[in-house]
Formats: C-alpha cells, sequence, structure tokens
C-alpha cells in the first residue's frame, strides 16, 4: 500500500513531460568541426508560433552572410527521440547550426549544437569556429 501511495505522489509531483524527453547533459569541451559553413551567431529579434526571425551577427562562410536578416524555422516532421525541443527567446543571441543553402534558415528542434550565448560552451565553440575557418 506504502509504494502505491508513493508511486502515485512521485506521479503528482513530477511533471508528465520529464518522463517525456531528455536534456542534452553533456556538450564536449571543444566542437569537431568538419564544416563550420553551417554555423552561425544568430540574435533572435521575434518569435511566432510558426518560427522566429532574426539577424545574423557573425557567419562562419556559410550561405546567410553576416548583418543578414533570416527566418528561422525548425527542421519539418523531424523525430524527437525523446529528446526536449527548442526554444529560442526574442532579444537573445544563439550559436545555431544549419545546413541551409537556401531560403529560411532551418534547424533542429532537437539535436545539433544550437546554444545560448550565455552557455558555458559558447565563447569557446565560437573560437573554435574562427579558427576552423583560419585553416
Amino acid at each position: 500500500m506504502r509504494i502505491v501511495i508513493l508511486v502515485i505522489t512521485f506521479m503528482l509531483v513530477v511533471p508528465a513531460d520529464a518522463f517525456a524527453c531528455k536534456i542534452r547533459v553533456g556538450y564536449p569541451e571543444h566542437l569537431d568541426i568538419d564544416t563550420p559553413t553551417h554555423y552561425y551567431v544568430v540574435k533572435i529579434k521575434k518569435a511566432a508560433p510558426d518560427g522566429y526571425s532574426g539577424i545574423v551577427l557573425r557567419s562562419f562562410g556559410g550561405y546567410f552572410p553576416a548583418h543578414h536578416g533570416v527566418s528561422i524555422e525548425f527542421i519539418q516532421n523531424e523525430e524527437a527521440h525523446a529528446i526536449c525541443p527548442r526554444q529560442f527567446s526574442a532579444g537573445h543571441t544563439y550559436l545555431l547550426q544549419s545546413a541551409s543553402e537556401s531560403g529560411d534558415m532551418e534547424v533542429s528542434r532537437y539535436i545539433g549544437i544550437n546554444i545560448s550565448s550565455s552557455h558555458e560552451r559558447y565563447k569557446t565553440y565560437v573560437h573554435d569556429l574562427a579558427a576552423a575557418v583560419g585553416r
């Protein structure tokens, strides 16, 4: 009886979505970069239900140049693999990974290195990308 009460209490206290997804726990110390052109530093200007708009602050040689306004959307019909979806906030800057070569910037909602400028690895990753472009 005590176990049943404990399980019911646990289920009431812990949100259901905690069972549905996992947050990426570890980020590598440095990026292993094959294609630095797939990364951008982007400031999110506006968040909308169907995507985001922002400005590219730094490009590492990819399709979207620096100081270019972009529409950002998540890859359609992407499989979640039990990973929590990412959300971006207006007014914040992110390092985004996108292989888009035309149209809108498409990013993964679940995988890849899409991190906020407040993330502990942000500066290291931007430095890694800049060094990779300089090679």
